[in-house]
């Protein structure tokens, strides 16, 4: 599996997505995320009392899209015109 990180300027960890794609898988990137608890206070408590009884999501606190070559695409011709906009030395 290949990686490549992308870091806020801000340097939080929280801010950091990572993509991936398998070698041997070439039609998907994987990108990855860390998702606040935006939930209502009812849905945290009760979360936190899985907790509290040892429940553990395999995927913890992050959340992942699955993106195919139009959506990839789709980016990098997004970041292709923020980059035209701005003057980069």
């Amino acid at each position: 599996m290949e990686h490549k990180y992308i870091t806020c300027e801000c340097s939080s960890m929280e801010h950091t997505i990572r993509f991936s794609y398998f070698k041997d898988e070439p039609d998907l990137l994987y990108v990855e995320f860390h998702l606040n608890q935006t939930d209502r206070w009812y849905k945290r408590i009760w979360k936190a009392v899985k907790y509290i009884f040892g429940y553990r999501s395999k995927y913890g606190e992050f959340g992942e899209a699955i993106w195919e070559p139009n959506s990839v695409k789709d980016f990098i011709l997004f970041g292709q015109e923020f980059l035209n906009n701005k003057d980069i030395k």
